[in-house]
């Protein structure tokens, strides 16, 4: 499908099928279809362009429905017909899969954690904590929120445990670190032993029953330890020395080692608020927006009068619904050396328990007291903590010496 061809015929299946909310009491119904050679395109009963970090298919183009738009009921395809395309635990790992895209996955279920209230786009929502075995015994964590989150839930309480149970999640969004997947609003559809080939076959490799556990607190802090190794300051940051000392080949060995995590345990001596402790991204995608200059200049008044534009290169949004996230840098040090660690929005929020949109005010221009955000903020200062932290590929080119912190833990919970 092109979109110089004005009128066609094709013959596909609907996989997947969802109402999807815009403003105003308007909806659009979005689809996914599938035809008999399993090539996926989406379709939307509305106007609009294919784009935005929730792909569901890697076609270039969705189809429109207009109003001589005809459809009807076709039984030539295959009714196993499913359009399922798991992705493996270790691509994602390996940040080999684009997260523009919606991905599909199957595993075990070998740990539920237990049902609790989040706060989710500034509104409390249910989350459930899932962990997915493959084949291969490679896990994947799987963050369920709403109505998913209750359903797991309530099917894991009700079944035998010495059962096994298989989790299909189509349509799942990898996570900001991707190292797991949740749910994408109305996207994402999670079914539990389903009558599908890929689910016979992964029970047939298991080879038998294995029974899930819960994961209380203490095994999620355990966890944390397992399989990363702990390092200093210091040595962490003579990794980035040696590539400043050594020739291009082993450079590109170096490389080959991004996104590796360690644990550094350290203390939080201060904050960095010259680079500021948060930014304004898109409610949408979540990505930042860019501060763009107003279309009428007006002379003979102050800078902080005029009001503020801001665009979201994500989306193509001039006018895009600001959301302000946690973005703190901090100066960590140990007996070893110091460094700045970088801890974003969900981490923090965790930490101080209160939102950053709470903090920065009710106004898009307006930042709570001073006073009241340093009383907060302070809270980290001086508290030792055990940080994963990850090396990415910025870390070497540029030789950042800013980590970003994956996980972070106190101490005293040990």
């Amino acid at each position: 499908l092109v979109p110089c061809k004005e009128i066609c015929h094709i013959y596909v299946q609907i996989i997947h099928l969802w109402k999807n909310y815009i403003a105003a009491d308007r909806y659009i119904i979005e689809l996914v279809l599938c035809d008999a050679f399993g090539d996926k395109i989406h379709a939307s009963i509305s106007i609009i362009q294919s784009g935005g970090a929730y792909r569901t298919s890697k076609h270039a183009y969705l189809i429109e429905f207009v109003r001589n738009t005809s459809v009807c009921v076709c039984d030539f395809l295959p009714r196993a017909l499913t359009g399922f395309e798991p992705v493996a635990f270790r691509d994602i790992f390996d940040g080999l899969v684009n997260t523009k895209y919606l991905v599909d996955v199957i595993g075990q279920i070998v740990g539920v954690s237990h049902l609790e209230i989040v706060s989710f786009n500034e509104k409390d929502t249910e989350k459930i904590t899932l962990e997915l075995q493959n084949q291969l015994s490679d896990r994947l964590t799987v963050h369920l929120l709403g109505k998913y989150a209750i359903f797991v839930h309530d099917a894991t309480q009700n079944v035998i445990q010495e059962k096994s149970i298989i989790c299909v999640i189509r349509f799942g969004k990898i996570g900001l670190f991707k190292d797991s997947v949740s749910t994408a609003y109305g996207f994402t559809d999670v079914s539990l032993n389903p009558g599908m080939v890929e689910v016979e076959r992964l029970a047939d490799s298991i080879g038998g029953s294995k029974p899930y556990c819960p994961i209380p607190e203490l095994y999620g802090k355990f966890r944390f330890f397992k399989p990363i190794i702990q390092k200093s300051i210091i040595e962490v940051k003579e990794m980035l020395y040696l590539t400043l000392f050594t020739d291009s080949t082993i450079t590109l060995c170096l490389l080959d080692i991004q996104r590796e995590r360690y644990i550094v345990m350290c203390t939080i001596a201060a904050i960095d608020y010259d680079m500021g402790w948060y930014y304004l991204s898109c409610k949408i995608c979540w990505k930042r927006v860019l501060l763009v200059p107003s279309d009428h200049m007006v002379y003979g008044i102050q800078k902080s009068q005029i009001k503020k534009k801001y665009y979201c290169a994500n989306c193509n949004n001039y006018r895009p619904q600001l959301l302000p996230r946690y973005n703190l840098q901090l100066a960590v040090l140990d007996n070893t050396g110091h460094a700045k660690f970088l801890l974003l929005d969900n981490l923090a929020e965790e930490l101080f328990g209160i939102s950053c949109g709470v903090l920065y005010g009710s106004s898009a221009d307006q930042i709570e007291d001073p006073v009241v955000v340093h009383s907060v903020l302070s809270k980290l200062i001086g508290g030792t903590y055990f940080c994963k932290i990850v090396i990415e590929e910025q870390n070497f080119l540029f030789n950042c010496q800013t980590f970003k912190v994956l996980e972070i833990i106190p101490t005293y919970e040990f």
